[in-house]
């Protein structure tokens, strides 16, 4: 009867060890597959918005109904498609192509469709007129259209669709007062799934291996002198990895052992309190090291998308050329530059200094530059531009930032 108990009890002390663990290992996974499914999500919508913002520097959204009556025989038509099929082979995408909807959103017209080679899919030709797809495309296309949505990004990884699971990014076509068109990039989402299923592979291999081990080791030591000892050790650390508090009294007062378990015992009271101070202190550092990198991380990304980037940034016109750049003095700053033409013949450039550094100077940075811009495609002199966009930049302006600008259009 006692060599049962006692293996019992060392079956007992095994047996919550393990269940701690794949508990543990369970919460951590799932929070790790959630975290990381929503990262790989967001890697694809960004790659695919950058994708279609490229795509759109190639499309002349005023020359689109030109392009549907003259096709292949136009030669600006042939450029701009040569270019977006390469477009899709390089960065891997399964359809770009640019939509004009009618009137009730009900039915589509293509003016350019690229499929890339390794997609097995077919383009459709120009002019060709197919039902919207569903009514989420239809609701989308109105916004894009008709209440000024900038981007939108549409899912389908449920049901049955002919060309599988993907998603396909949606950016509006401007000639130089309004959208005319949209242009589209779809990507499948297969690798998405792949990657998915290898990381829950992974994990569940790295939480055998420690349950294994767990096992072999108490198994091992685990003796009739020990086995009181360190059960109640073995409760002590159970109780702290679930509340990281100080216990009522230390183990060190109840067990009396003057051999390596009592040194076990007074080692595990030290590690409690140097592992609660660590926490504090390093949950401190943890929180204000993450403000700043996430400020950094947002203020970068802003300024990165929201100045021209790609060159030559007007490939379709010889008469003229133009390049910029701009290097930040630290991880992220109040400059910035724009140029865009209001038409064929004027070409407005801006160059501006906000105020401050950080997440709130980047914010403001974009505010300041989508005013003008947009005020500017409006027409105007430099002098009425800019009056417009101070007017609105005041009127909100609790924090009192400010951007300096200087903007010149010139007549080509």
């Amino acid at each position: 009867m006692k060599k049962k108990r006692k293996g019992s009890l060392a079956f007992a002390i095994i047996t919550g060890i393990v269940a701690v663990i794949v508990l543990a290992s369970a919460l951590t996974g799932l929070v790790g597959y959630l975290c990381f499914g929503s990262i790989i999500a967001e890697e694809y919508e960004d790659d695919a918005y950058k994708t279609a913002v490229a795509a759109a520097m190639h499309v002349d959204g005023g020359r689109l109904e030109e392009y549907l009556e003259e096709g292949e025989s136009n030669l600006d038509y042939m450029k701009t498609f040569v270019a977006l099929r390469e477009l899709c082979e390089n960065q891997d995408c399964t359809f770009i192509y640019v939509i004009i909807p009618d009137e009730d959103y009900s039915h589509i017209t293509f003016v350019f469709s690229t499929a890339s080679a390794s997609s097995g899919f077919s383009p459709f030709k120009t002019g060709y007129v197919r039902e919207t797809t569903n009514s989420e495309y239809a609701a989308e296309y109105k916004k894009i259209m008709k209440e000024g949505k900038k981007k939108s990004m549409i899912v389908r990884n449920q049901g049955d669709s002919s060309t599988g699971k993907h998603v396909t990014e949606l950016i509006p076509i401007y000639d130089s007062e309004r959208v005319t068109g949209i242009l589209a990039v779809q990507r499948q989402i297969e690798e998405m799934v792949e990657v998915h299923k290898r990381y829950l592979r992974d994990l569940m291999f790295s939480t055998l291996v420690p349950i294994v081990l767990v096992i072999i080791f108490y198994g091992l030591y685990l003796k009739r002198r020990l086995l009181n000892p360190i059960m109640r050790i073995t409760e002590e650390t159970e109780r702290f990895a679930e509340d990281n508090s100080k216990p009522e009294t230390p183990l060190s007062a109840e067990i009396k052992n003057k051999d390596e378990i009592g040194i076990l015992a007074e080692s595990i009271d030290r590690m409690i309190d140097k592992t609660l101070e660590n926490m504090k202190s390093l949950t401190e550092a943890t929180a204000a090291r993450q403000k700043v990198d996430t400020q950094l991380g947002v203020a970068k990304s802003i300024q990165k998308t929201s100045i021209p980037g790609r060159f030559p940034a007007f490939p379709d016109r010889d008469d003229f050329d133009i390049y910029a750049s701009m290097t930040p003095a630290l991880e992220v700053g109040g400059d910035f530059y724009n140029f865009f033409l209001i038409d064929d013949d004027h070409l407005a450039m801006v160059i501006a200094d906000v105020s401050d550094k950080g997440i709130g100077a980047a914010l403001f940075m974009m505010a300041s530059n989508i005013l003008i811009e947009n005020r500017a495609r409006m027409g105007g002199t430099p002098s009425e531009i800019l009056e417009f966009a101070n007017d609105r930049l005041c009127a909100r302006n609790e924090m009192g930032m400010f951007v300096t600008v200087w903007m010149g259009i010139l007549e080509l």
